[in-house]
């Protein structure tokens, strides 16, 4: 269904630990190369894996910069969405109090880019997130009004937390 349905945005793969929730993820990230690679143009791909022992793996800033490197880095004419911020803010766009909310603004004008038809965004392991960043970054993903909720399908996974299944 969340393949198919234009309606379904988010998939949440939840389950306690030592489930096969990052395996499940593995193939998952697998399955949709498998099916975007014989139609050049149909989608794009980019994935995150959390880790809470690598400080660089843990924070919606560290999400939403991978996403969005990853994104550019397959489709490089997004780099030009990418190469604005960055005239602009300079390293501030990667770093600081409003590092979050900048790159989520890349990010979003990357996915409203004209050329590009549907964005596949999975990220791993949301529970190994720093649980202050990690609010920032579900209320982005969640609300309603997103810039990102036409273009994007998103498959995330979690240990079973409330703070995460209240979003």
């Amino acid at each position: 269904e969340w393949w198919n349905n234009e309606e379904s945005r988010i998939l949440w793969i939840h389950g306690h630990p030592g489930k096969g929730k990052t395996m499940m993820m593995m193939a998952l990230i697998d399955e949709v190369s498998r099916r975007l690679k014989p139609k050049p143009g149909s989608g794009i791909l980019s994935y995150f894996f959390c880790q809470n022992t690598i400080q660089e793996l843990s924070s919606a800033v560290n999400i939403i910069r991978g996403l969005t490197y990853l994104l550019a880095k397959e489709h490089p004419p997004l780099t030009r969405h990418l190469r604005k911020r960055y005239d602009e803010a300079g390293s501030r766009l990667f770093d600081g109090l409003n590092a979050l909310y900048s790159l989520w603004t890349t990010l979003s004008e990357m996915v409203q880019d004209a050329n590009v038809p549907r964005i596949y965004l999975m990220v791993d392991a949301l529970d190994e997130c720093d649980p202050q960043s990690l609010e920032g970054f579900l209320k982005l993903v969640t609300q309603n009004k997103s810039a990102l909720s036409s273009k994007v399908k998103w498959v995330v996974t979690s240990r079973n937390e409330p703070r995460i299944s209240e979003h």
